[in-house]
């Protein structure tokens, strides 16, 4: 209870600040950390501890960085998959491409991996999230056993909210 009251206290905050008539710059600021607040709080009260819900305001900024992070690694991972797989089907692909690009991949899963964990220490439990890795997991890395997993996971997380 007492973390549903500081939430709202926070967002009460929020919107008195925008009454002020702020810079346009800091408007925008303001605006966006509340849309996070409130995005992120779905689902509060009873399932706290299994939503977003239970997080204070930095861990929820801490856990969007994160999540678009991954994201975007996750997009330039598939990039170089589909970069390597075209230099696969030239007639005489050129050894030191292919290891160049070998090599970048295996950079782009490590920084994928690297943020999820953060994503998983900060809540494991974000449907969004779990979709997003398990399809990275399905489509890039063709780990279908380990991406279902994931989706299942996502479906019970679903639910309970």
């Amino acid at each position: 209870m007492d973390r549903m009251n500081k939430k709202s206290d926070a967002l009460n905050e929020l919107t008195s600040a925008l009454t002020l008539n702020p810079p346009f710059d800091e408007q925008f600021l303001l605006y966006r950390y509340q849309k996070l607040s409130e995005d992120f709080g779905e689902g509060s009260g009873a399932g706290d501890s299994h939503g977003n819900g239970g997080m204070d305001m930095a861990a929820k900024f801490a856990y969007e960085n994160s999540l678009r992070q991954c994201s975007q690694h996750i997009q330039k991972s598939a990039a170089l998959h589909h970069e390597f797989w075209n230099y696969l089907r030239e007639d005489r692909p050129d050894i030191s491409k292919l290891n160049e690009c070998g090599s970048k991949i295996n950079q782009s899963i490590v920084m994928v991996e690297t943020y999820w964990n953060q994503l998983q220490k900060l809540n494991s439990n974000v449907p969004k999230a779990l979709k997003l890795y398990a399809k990275f997991l399905i489509e890039i890395l063709n780990d279908k056993e380990g991406g279902q997993d994931l989706l299942s996971r996502a479906k019970d997380a679903s639910n309970i909210k």
